[in-house]
């Protein structure tokens, strides 16, 4: 099962996923959007992680705009604006990988993607329903319908109750024997 990890509006919650993965040795992708100043406030945990194999980070833009109602130059900046910036941070790249805000992908998108090196949009399965404010017992009951095997599931740095959910996310993917793993893992591309 891929856990993968969208936007980074809060530091604490980015903390709390890089706590979560140095104590439990899980591997998780990251979509980083650019804008938030998350990502720099943890550069030094993550880039730690990133260096070990437990986090790979993949691109989903620089200001999360809905990419099919942009002009191919700013799908395009979008892209490689985030692109230099896990580049510079975390001194790798995040092709093939992009998330597209809110799903929103076309041929044209796709296109101008590829063109920038990302060859794949990547979309989920199920979601810990968590982008916006919820409860960690809402995070649970998420948890539960949607971690499974052979699935990709979305989560969200924007706000901290999933951080209260970790330890049951832990019981449940021991009980479940699923082994959480990174985009490379699921499409068999070496890290």
């Amino acid at each position: 099962m891929a856990l993968t990890v969208d936007d980074g509006a809060s530091s604490e919650a980015i903390k709390g996923y890089c706590d979560f993965i140095e104590r439990t040795g899980f591997r998780m992708t990251f979509f980083i959007t650019s804008q938030y100043d998350g990502w720099t406030d943890n550069v030094k945990q993550m880039r730690k992680l990133v260096d070990s194999g437990h986090l790979q980070v993949a691109n989903h833009t620089t200001t999360h705009k809905w990419l099919t109602r942009e002009s191919d130059s700013t799908v395009a900046s979008q892209l490689s604006g985030c692109e230099k910036f896990i580049k510079n941070n975390f001194g790798v790249t995040g092709h093939p990988y992009f998330r597209p805000p809110f799903g929103a992908v076309d041929s044209r998108v796709a296109r101008i993607a590829a063109n920038e090196g990302y060859s794949t949009p990547v979309l989920w399965y199920g979601s810990l329903g968590d982008a916006g404010k919820t409860s960690t017992l809402a995070v649970k009951d998420m948890a539960n319908r949607w971690m499974l095997p052979q699935t990709i599931v979305i989560g969200h740095a924007n706000f901290t109750p999933v951080v209260d959910a970790f330890d049951y996310i832990e019981w449940l993917l021991h009980a479940r024997k699923l082994q959480p793993v990174t985009l490379d893992d699921v499409y068999k591309r070496p890290a």
